[in-house]
């Protein structure tokens, strides 16, 4: 069931929301927490039900596992209690996943074929997998528990951010369903959380989707084997840019958004990464909840920054190609983990030796166009099928098919600077400057990029609107936030209403 149909919107939500305070008014937040934790697993079983019964049963095992992890015995057990929780959790996460990827490469070094096993991935289990690997930890280290196996399975399924984040650590979540006032209709929250649920819903279908138009056939003819023009292959890997932007920072605030209309506050996950000046900042700003995650359970126990420069660069390596790897079986994944990684370094190098004439890269609007530039080259291999795919994108976003250009600008172009490696746009023979893009394309890439730039955040809005619950002022939602939100709304359910929901590209990893 995805977010974006018009199922979940008009049927499974209200029928929960209504379910839910009703359990919450009559009998309190126990069963308020229990009913909402058994819708979570009936949305999770309702595309593909043998997904469901392997949910419970991580659920059940890592529950139990807690429990043992936290009782009063010898360290060397507890920690042996907690290692074997995590090793399982990963095993299960590596043969779902990366079962046929192991298998291919193995059989690739010894000079063999492998016919892959069929194997369906199960929805969001890196997601789901990374939350209780956190729990076991957490448990271990005596910051969190919990008591109640129906608000575990709430942690762990609760169908806003289950399938694709964010990642919540269950301390932050507990004692919000421990609350006296958990189950009871709170009009603010539930505002709130229709407006960010508004937007993020505009985000995919109005913009993600529509993105996907023009990002969808260049990627297509790159995998292919096919000519990929200059201004063709940057508008690909501009559009896919945005798109994987507006449509997984879209889930988010959709995510954000539903748990605001149950009363429960979720962590952000973006907060205007393409407005990023340093790569270092990207990674603070993009999928904040998994990068958090990296840094605390991964990158601070190899040691982090603490043992000198040399060690700091190696472990960046280590968390970014792991960090890779965790998105998908793919060597392309596992190499753009290592780009960003590559990046990191260079940057923090940069940040000790800032000085003198190299003081220029950090003049905000270079630093700014070469953070995009890493950034766009990094997701044309994480869109691309095959590195073949990936280098031909390379190849043509360098000019190795030439520069082509319309007529009607190749003539303005003095003679001195027509050079061999650009070419006018010739119709007779089928060459456009522009190949498979039609103009349209270019405008909706220039818009998005304008509105990650120039518009006010959702996460600006959405602290705003929650201030409240720390003792602030709350932010009122006034009559033009109402009216855009109530707008894009509307319009987004008429172009679902058109078209078929499309799935959010978080759902494969």
């Amino acid at each position: 069931m995805l977010f974006n149909s018009l199922i979940f919107i008009f049927v499974f939500l209200p029928a929960t929301l209504g379910g839910f305070y009703l359990a919450g008014r009559r009998r309190g937040g126990k069963l308020a927490i229990a009913l909402l934790a058994a819708a979570s697993l009936i949305f999770y079983g309702y595309c593909y039900p043998p997904n469901l019964a392997l949910l419970v049963v991580s659920i059940l095992v890592n529950f139990y596992l807690g429990k043992i992890v936290r009782r009063e015995m010898p360290d060397s057990k507890r920690k042996a209690a907690a290692f074997f929780g995590v090793l399982m959790n990963l095993g299960l996460l590596g043969y779902f996943k990366y079962f046929n990827f192991f298998m291919d490469n193995v059989s690739w070094l010894q000079g063999q074929s492998y016919s892959a096993v069929a194997i369906f991935l199960p929805l969001g289990i890196s997601f789901y997998t990374f939350q209780q690997i956190a729990y076991l930890v957490d448990c271990y280290k005596r910051k969190t528990n919990s008591e109640s196996l129906a608000e575990y399975a709430l942690f762990v399924s609760f169908f806003p951010q289950l399938i694709a984040g964010p990642i919540v650590l269950h301390e932050k979540v507990r004692s919000q369903y421990m609350r006296a006032d958990f189950g009871k209709f709170n009009i603010r929250l539930f505002t709130a959380g229709l407006v960010v649920f508004a937007l993020g819903l505009g985000k995919k279908v109005l913009i993600a989707d529509q993105l996907a138009l023009a990002s969808t056939p260049v990627f297509s003819l790159a995998q292919a084997g096919e000519t990929v023009q200059f201004f063709e292959s940057w508008g690909g890997a501009l559009a896919y840019t945005y798109q994987l932007y507006f449509d997984f920072s879209g889930y988010s605030d959709m995510a954000i958004g539903l748990a605001l209309m149950f009363g429960i506050v979720l962590p952000i996950n973006f907060n205007s990464p393409y407005k990023s000046t340093s790569i270092i900042e990207f990674w603070r700003r993009w999928h904040i909840t998994f990068s958090t995650f990296l840094r605390d359970y991964l990158y601070i126990p190899l040691g982090g920054n603490r043992k000198g420069g040399g060690r700091s660069a190696v472990n960046l390596l280590i968390v970014m190609f792991l960090g890779g790897l965790w998105h998908g079986a793919a060597w392309t994944f596992v190499l753009w983990g290592l780009l960003h990684g590559f990046f990191l370094v260079i940057n923090h190098f940069y940040r000790q030796i800032n000085s003198g004439i190299l003081k220029i890269f950090s003049f905000p609007p270079l630093a700014y166009c070469l953070t995009l530039l890493c950034i766009v080259l990094g997701w044309v291999l994480f869109r691309a099928e095959s590195f073949d795919a990936a280098f031909l994108m390379f190849g043509a976003m360098a000019g190795e098919n030439s520069i082509v250009v319309p007529s009607e600008i190749f003539r303005f172009i003095p003679e001195v600077l027509q050079f061999d490696f650009i070419a006018s746009e010739n119709e007779e023979a089928g060459l456009y400057w522009s190949g498979h893009l039609t103009w349209d394309a270019f405008i909706m890439i220039i818009v998005a990029a304008g509105v990650t730039i120039f518009m006010p955040s959702t996460t600006d809005l959405f602290k705003k609107l929650t201030d409240g619950d720390e003792g602030k002022s709350a932010f009122s939602i006034g009559p033009v936030l109402a009216l855009i939100s109530g707008a894009v709304f509307i319009v987004s359910i008429l172009m679902i209403y058109s078209n078929a929901a499309s799935e959010f590209l978080y759902f494969q990893f």
